[in-house]
């Protein structure tokens, strides 16, 4: 071989680096990935599954008393008829796991409503009231046992006056 004719070997060793620094990442991600989830899937395994249904109604005698106790009549209230919410099917849930939230009136089952004691659960076929204003969002929050996990279990918008 001449000078001029000399091939450049080096050009393989940066490949077969490139080609192992791929499968190595391959590797590490493949393995990675089913731990990380698995890990993020047992924060939310306790979370109950459920259908809630809703129904809104303004023929409702404002001396009527929600699920915590809350009459139309009472201080502050704004409200212009009663929310219904209906556990329709599913798991059976710790009320006190529960919190309906409104603007007027809300609260824990347990803490907050007279209708349910500390044992109690919310089964399907429960139905919980609240007094809600028009436009209104109420949301149904389930929290988890140790109280840093929570998720939404259902919301329901009142519709505003035209």
């Amino acid at each position: 071989m001449t000078a001029t004719e000399q091939r450049d070997n080096a050009a393989v060793t940066p490949l077969v680096g490139v080609v192992l620094m791929l499968a190595v990442t391959v590797t590490v991600v493949a393995i990675a990935v089913p731990l990380v989830f698995t890990q993020t899937d047992a924060v939310t395994d306790d979370q109950p599954s459920v259908d809630l249904g809703f129904s809104y109604t303004e023929a409702v005698a404002s001396d009527e008393a929600d699920t915590f106790g809350v009459t139309a009549g009472d201080a502050g209230i704004d409200a212009d008829g009663q929310l219904t919410v209906i556990f329709s099917s599913g798991d059976a849930i710790p009320a006190g796991r529960l919190t309906i939230s409104g603007t007027e009136s809300s609260g824990n089952l347990v803490a907050d409503a007279d209708r349910f004691g500390t044992g109690d659960e919310v089964t399907p076929a429960a139905e919980i009231t609240v007094w809600a204003a028009r436009g209104e969002t109420v949301q149904v929050r389930w929290t988890a046992e140790d109280g840093e996990e929570s998720a939404l279990l259902g919301t329901f918008t009142v519709r505003p006056t035209d």
